[in-house]
């Protein structure tokens, strides 16, 4: 007899004729019910059979001949599930060569097990086609036999979807399109999927994956939680020390008719309509991922997944997330993320591959690999001051301003002396150090003078001629207990180390004030943040209006003190040019002029003045679309004029009623104003 044509695989209703039995492994498919009897026991069936022919021994002497075996499970009645054993030596061999996810089946086992119904037969039918004709053509008869027999049987199983599928799947005419119920037919287990992402309904570049398995509940319950299709496969993520695979998980809802497939949330990579584009876009996303290995002072801006300063209420040990428009400077660290959120970081799956950056393996990955690296990298946002994930693509090079410690107002003597002791830190110069070891090999600077005056500048204009990150703390997130404090401080202190990083830490009298015996608790905050400073080997900025009041302890630990004096005329003079030559904004030409200038100051502002001012005028000429011009200028001190002189004017009625204390009214309008210049 002959051998069948292609063909006869292609359309479903015209079926394999068998070669008739041989000697030996019989081909033909024993099937059987598992179902409950009056008892609620579970007994099983011959199919098509009464419950006489109840079988009643092992199974195995009832279908050892068989090639295949077919069990369905009626136990849910509305939720039955089939269980395919393949017998056949010559089918389980085709599997094995044939389907990726059978490729390390032992041969030796007695069964090849298919849960459910055949759907690896179908998604693979034609490497299985392929194989039955060189079996024909070396003419492996029997072999033949068996694959034509359990191909005819995929066939009959989904006779219905196939003709769906070729109509809306093969069809030039129409998008690639599917039913909800037969979305499975266009997800093939080891090819690549598509995940998009997005954030506020904007549709963002997303992710590829490698996918492992669909699958879905099929009961008709109302309200069943796994009507949805769920979907996993396999991504390469960094927890900071190598790279593995990981497992991804996505989710498609019910939905009523045919759906184009690239309207999906989730859809094979190979019906997008963008499909080269997106390949090529995202090899080159997965190099820049390979490449942020270790530590990283990187600029962003755009979406990130930080994680919330506060546990989850009902997990300790887990943060939650939150998405946040970031546009700061980072530091990626995925090693550091690891050993700070250690219930955040990536779980390999150990028969997965592993790339070890030891080996640089990581740096020989295929571009199909590249493709499935993940889309964000785990790191620290210094602006926000918490962990999280930030998108590769959103993540730039730091644009260091090295012109700022050059405009910084400062006696050049102290700008000489401040560098210096920096350049000699950064470049770990340690001719001297405390005569026990790890101690005193830091640099403590205290800043201190009226607000507006250049302090947090110094700071900045420091990190950004060393460029080094800088970690600002302000002490009311370091905590008002002592084990709080020494916890916050070591984490703060510990990342500057590691990350060789500026620290500056405000308003910090609270620290430094003499200690009393009478409060213990507040002495107790003092010791702890000597210690902390006694140990750290980087370097510090310290700011405070306070001097006066420092404990003695402090002042052998401090290198240099700078004091910041009110601005004098020439002095804000120059402070105007630098904001304005620095803003970025296009301005008239009469805008920098010193007369223009002049009438614009006076002697009660600060720096910190002249830069919001400068900032609402901007804003106002970006509203306008115009250059910054004076009328923008003097209508911004107008209305900065009017706030403060108002503000003032509640604040002295209430110190007058004695609702407010002078001391704290002056403090919290320092906090009002913002950031130092």
């Amino acid at each position: 007899m002959a051998l069948p044509s292609i063909q006869a695989y292609i359309y479903p209703d015209r079926i394999f004729p068998l070669l008739g039995d041989q000697i030996g492994t019989k081909c033909e498919i024993r099937q059987y019910e598992r179902m409950k009897n009056a008892k609620g026991e579970m007994v099983t069936l011959k199919a098509g059979f009464t419950r006489s022919s109840l079988v009643r021994n092992s199974l195995d002497e009832w279908s050892a001949d068989a090639a295949i075996v077919l069990i369905r499970d009626m136990e849910d009645i509305e939720d039955p599930h089939t269980r395919l054993e393949i017998q056949s030596p010559y089918i389980k061999q085709a599997l094995k060569e044939c389907v990726p996810e059978h490729a390390n089946f032992d041969l030796e086992h007695q069964a090849l097990i298919l849960e459910d119904q055949p759907r690896c037969v179908f998604h693979y039918r034609q490497n299985l086609i392929d194989y039955h004709n060189r079996c024909a053509e070396r003419q492996e008869a029997e072999a033949a036999q068996h694959v034509a027999m359990l191909l005819n049987h995929m066939f009959r199983t989904f006779d219905q979807e196939i003709r769906q599928f070729k109509h809306y799947m093969e069809s030039f005419q129409l998008q690639p399109s599917l039913s909800f119920v037969n979305l499975w037919m266009a997800f093939v287990p080891g090819q690549i999927a598509y995940a998009e992402k997005k954030c506020n309904h904007e549709k963002l570049k997303g992710r590829l994956f490698r996918l492992k398995k669909i699958n879905r509940c099929s009961c008709t319950k109302l309200g069943c939680s796994r009507s949805s299709w769920n979907i996993s496969g396999y991504a390469i993520d960094y927890d900071g020390a190598d790279f593995g695979h990981t497992f991804i998980g996505y989710q498609i809802e019910p939905y009523d008719g045919v759906k184009p497939l690239q309207d999906l949330a989730v859809m094979p990579l190979q019906y997008h309509p963008d499909c080269r584009n997106i390949k090529t876009e995202l090899i080159a996303r997965g190099k820049d991922f390979v490449q942020l290995t270790g530590q990283h002072h990187k600029a962003y801006k755009g979406i990130a997944a930080l994680l919330s300063d506060h546990r989850d209420i009902h997990d300790e040990d887990n943060f939650p997330l939150q998405s946040t428009h970031v546009d700061s400077r980072i530091v990626v660290d995925c090693q550091a993320f690891s050993d700070a959120r250690p219930t955040h970081q990536p779980w390999f799956i150990p028969s997965e591959k592993r790339f070890r950056t030891s080996l640089d393996e990581h740096l020989k990955m295929s571009d199909e690999e590249l493709m499935i690296c993940a889309d964000a990298v785990a790191g620290y946002s210094l602006n926000e001051k918490r962990w999280g994930w930030f998108d590769v693509k959103s993540i730039r090079d730091v644009e260091f301003n090295k012109n700022a410690f050059n405009a910084l107002i400062l006696e050049e003597s102290q700008k000489t002396v401040l560098l210096s002791l920096v350049h000699s830190r950064k470049t770990k110069n340690e001719g001297f150090d405390d005569m026990i070891k790890g101690k005193g090999k830091g640099l403590v600077f205290l800043l201190h003078g009226t607000p507006g005056t250049g302090k947090t500048l110094t700071a900045e204009s420091i990190a950004d001629h060393t460029e080094s990150p800088l970690i600002r703390v302000d002490t009311g997130i370091l905590g008002s207990q002592a084990k709080q404090l020494q916890e916050a401080l070591h984490e703060v202190l510990n990342l500057a180390e590691r990350w060789k990083a500026t620290v500056l830490l405000d308003e910090a009298d609270v620290f430094l004030q003499e200690r009393n015996i009478s409060d213990i608790e507040r002495n107790m905050l003092v010791a702890v943040f000597l210690t902390e400073l006694e140990y750290f080997s980087g370097v510090l900025f310290l700011t405070t209006n306070r001097v006066a009041t420092f404990d003695r302890a402090f002042m052998s630990r401090i290198h240099l003190t700078i004091c910041y004096p009110p601005l004098g005329p020439s002095s804000r003079a120059l402070v105007w040019k630098n904001i304005l030559t620095q803003s970025g904004m296009e301005f008239e030409s009469d805008v920098v002029e010193p007369d223009l200038i002049a009438s614009m100051d006076d002697d009660t502002m600060s720096g910190r003045h002249i830069k919001n001012l400068i900032q609402i005028a901007c804003t106002l000429a970006t509203g306008e679309g115009k250059p910054l011009s004076k009328s923008h200028l003097r209508l911004a001190k107008s209305a900065t004029i009017s706030f403060d002189s108002r503000l003032a004017t509640l604040v002295a009625q209430d110190e007058e009623d004695g609702r407010v204390d002078s001391t704290v009214s002056r403090v919290q309008k320092r906090r009002r104003i913002g950031d130092d210049v």
